[in-house]
């Protein structure tokens, strides 16, 4: 088992990617498929209010 650190670029990309919200080509998908889209589009929406509160935190707790 190898030991990993997540330094530099990592640092950075990891609270990015990790913060961002749900595609909305989901919602594209579920209603095709006959599911709620409306809940969905809740879900979408959430998490990118989401995104925007976590983002900036989690970039600042980084050091970024």
């Amino acid at each position: 088992i190898r030991d990993y650190k997540v330094t530099g670029v990592q640092t950075c990309a990891l609270p990015i990617y990790a913060s961002m919200p749900t595609a909305p080509a989901s919602y594209v998908l579920a209603t095709r498929m006959g599911g709620d889209g409306g809940f969905v589009a809740f879900l979408i929406t959430a998490s990118t209010i989401g995104a925007l509160i976590a983002l900036p935190f989690w970039l600042w707790a980084s050091g970024v």
